[in-house]
């Protein structure tokens, strides 16, 4: 009888210590299941909020560029220097702050109507963690005429704060390419000294073929920058098509561009009379001195 009792306490003991090991591998399981679910939620937390974030630095990105697009459209040159960085890729080519300024001060001197808009959306990518891009089409309205450009600004953020350090369009980038492609191309002279046969100007002229003028030499300058450009004793007219390159008229000043123009800035020229070969081509931004401009690939001093 004692042995009967000993063996069912022995079940007894025995189902108790089954039923302890069930009990504690299912808490550990429900530990496991809640810890894993403690992971997932702050991994969807952290998603959620790395995705706000992004999504507010667009939201501020845009800002910035209604903010130029308006300071910009109405010479407000407080709040563009207050966006700017303090070096501008500006249309591919680095300048400071002051001359950014001066040439949007000299822009809207020499074109008192003028307005500018956002048209459609404005598409946000970042480039790094501290630089975003901005791609928009900007229609520009003019007194002559309104146009579209496909557009970009890049943005850095410079202590907390986003700074304007690229400026540019798809029509200026193009034409800054075949200009360099040209360049490349070896279609560009080294300027030199030599005898010219001197041939007057002619009161016509047309956008890109090969032309001959004489004028003199002179400069404007802004900051430390130094622009080059013919004044031609008599006003040319200059014809092309109405959409791209319009016809010009009155054409008294025009604006040296290319490699040929380089060694000028090593030399006393202002005032020389000079014979320059070249290619005529329009402005099509509005961020040149002249409407009408020369692709130089000869320049001949005649005193």
């Amino acid at each position: 009888m004692k042995k009967i009792i000993f063996f069912i306490i022995f079940l007894l003991l025995l189902s108790c210590g089954k039923n302890e090991d069930v009990a504690n591998s299912d808490n550990l399981a429900n530990s496991n299941k809640f810890s894993n679910n403690n992971e997932n939620i702050k991994k969807t937390n952290n998603e959620k909020s790395t995705a706000n974030n992004e999504k507010s630095t667009e939201e501020e990105i845009k800002n910035m560029v209604t903010i130029w697009n308006t300071a910009s459209s109405n010479a407000d040159f407080n709040t563009l220097e207050r966006i700017l960085g303090d070096k501008i890729d500006y249309y591919q080519s680095l300048v400071s702050r002051n001359y950014y300024i001066a040439d949007q001060k000299r822009f809207f001197q020499k074109n008192p109507v003028y307005s500018q808009r956002i048209v459609g959306d404005i598409i946000v990518t970042r480039l790094s963690d501290n630089k975003m891009l901005a791609k928009f089409v900007k229609e520009v309205s003019t007194k002559r005429e309104t146009k579209e450009y496909p557009s970009y600004l890049t943005f850095e953020n410079v202590n907390g704060s986003w700074k304007l350090v690229v400026e540019s369009d798809a029509v200026s980038d193009a034409n800054i390419a075949r200009i360099r492609q040209k360049k490349n191309n070896g279609q560009e002279k080294e300027q030199r000294r030599q005898p010219v046969i001197i041939t007057p100007n002619k009161s016509q002229y047309y956008y890109s073929s090969s032309i001959t003028l004489v004028g003199t030499l002179i400069h404007r300058k802004y900051q430390t920058t130094e622009i080059f450009l013919l004044r031609l004793s008599t006003p040319i007219t200059v014809i092309g098509d109405a959409e791209d390159s319009p016809t010009e008229t009155n054409v008294q000043e025009i604006q040296l561009m290319g490699n040929a123009t380089l060694s000028l800035f090593n030399k006393d020229v202002l005032g020389k009379r000079v014979q320059i070969t070249g290619e005529l081509f329009h402005s099509h931004t509005g961020h040149h001195y002249t409407q009408v401009l020369i692709l130089a690939s000869n320049i001949n001093f005649l005193n």
